[in-house]
């Protein structure tokens, strides 16, 4: 468990998960993130790392920027993450308990716009 966080584990059985899996999060992801007009114009470009927790009832909270990018790019991911269905809780012994998450969301510049 975290010390942060009580209750919450980093480690478990079953990880929490976005529903559908990792695919239908890059999906969502790919659908919804804006890129920031200030992003845009400096060419800035990286991932930004969102803390977040998967309730046992797969609602996000305590959602937090560990490393970021600027230029709105941190602001834009704890959007999207925000917004995002509730996902499928982790699991302890087929129990769903809190889980402690880091999810990574890539910016990137298409070479050919």
């Amino acid at each position: 468990m975290s010390s942060k966080h009580p209750g919450a584990y980093t480690l478990v059985d079953e990880p929490a998960s976005y529903p559908g899996g990792i695919e239908k999060l890059y999906k969502y992801l790919r659908s919804e993130l804006n890129y920031p007009k200030d992003a845009l114009a400096e060419g800035v470009e990286g991932r930004v790392f969102v803390q977040l927790i998967v309730e046992k009832d797969g609602e996000l909270t305590n959602l937090q920027v560990v490393k970021g990018i600027g230029a709105g790019c941190d602001e834009e991911a704890m959007r999207v993450i925000a917004k995002s269905s509730p996902w499928n809780p982790g699991q302890i012994d087929g129990k769903p308990v809190r889980q402690i998450l880091i999810q990574n969301i890539l910016f990137g510049l298409d070479n050919g716009q």
